[in-house]
C-alpha cells in the first residue's frame, strides 16, 4: 500500500504526523513531498505521485493538504483522510498576500489561482476529521461541505493542525479503517 501525505499551507512534510504514520505503517510506502502551497507547485510535485495511486492506496492531508486530498481522491479514485480541510483556499490564503511563505512572497494571483481548481466531488471512501477548536478553518463549513460525500467525524479538540498525540492516534485509526 502507498500512503501520500499532503501538508498544509506554508508547512512542510517533516512534521510529527508523517513520522507517526510511517511508524504505524512500516511495511508501506509513505510519500510526503514538499510543495510551496501554490496551485502550480502542488500540481508539479504532488500530482505525479497521486496519479500512481491505486484505489486501495490512501491520501492524507491537513488543511490546504486536505483540500488537495479531496481533489486527488476525486480525480484518481483513491481513498482519503482529510484533516480540517480547507473549503475555500482562494479566500483563506488571501490574508497572506505580501508575506513570505516557504521563502517566496505570496501574491494575490497565488490565492486567486485556487478559484480555477475544479473539484468534482465524488463519493469515494473518505474520512473527514474536524476539530471544533480549529481556529483557521471553520469546522461547520467543512462539515456541511463534506457530509454528503464522506464519513465526517467531529472532535471537541485537536486544533487546526490535529497534531497532539490523541489526534494523531485518530488519524492512524482512520487510515486503518480504510484498509
Amino acid at each position: 500500500m502507498k500512503i501520500l501525505y499532503i501538508h498544509g499551507f506554508g508547512s512542510d512534510p517533516n512534521g510529527e504526523k508523517v513520522k507517526k504514520i510511517g511508524e504505524a505503517f512500516p511495511d508501506d510506502e509513505v510519500f510526503a513531498p514538499q510543495h510551496y502551497s501554490t496551485v502550480q507547485s502542488v500540481l508539479d510535485t504532488v500530482d505525479p505521485i497521486a496519479k500512481t495511486m491505486d484505489w486501495e492506496d490512501i491520501i492524507v492531508g491537513t488543511s490546504l493538504g486536505g483540500f488537495w486530498t479531496n481533489y486527488f481522491t476525486c480525480k484518481y479514485g483513491s481513498m482519503g483522510v482529510l484533516i480540517n480541510p480547507a473549503t475555500d483556499p482562494a479566500k483563506t490564503t488571501m490574508k497572506y498576500v505580501g508575506t513570505m511563505i516557504n521563502g517566496v512572497e505570496w501574491t494575490e494571483s497565488d490565492s486567486l489561482a485556487y478559484n480555477d481548481v475544479i473539484v468534482k466531488d465524488a463519493i469515494y471512501q473518505k474520512i473527514v476529521l474536524l476539530a471544533e477548536d480549529d481556529d483557521v478553518i471553520p469546522y461547520l463549513a467543512a462539515k456541511q461541505k463534506y457530509e454528503p460525500i464522506a464519513d465526517v467525524e467531529v472532535f471537541p479538540s485537536g486544533g487546526h493542525r490535529f497534531s497532539d498525540p490523541n489526534s494523531i492516534s485518530v488519524i492512524i485509526k482512520s487510515i486503518n479503517r480504510l484498509i
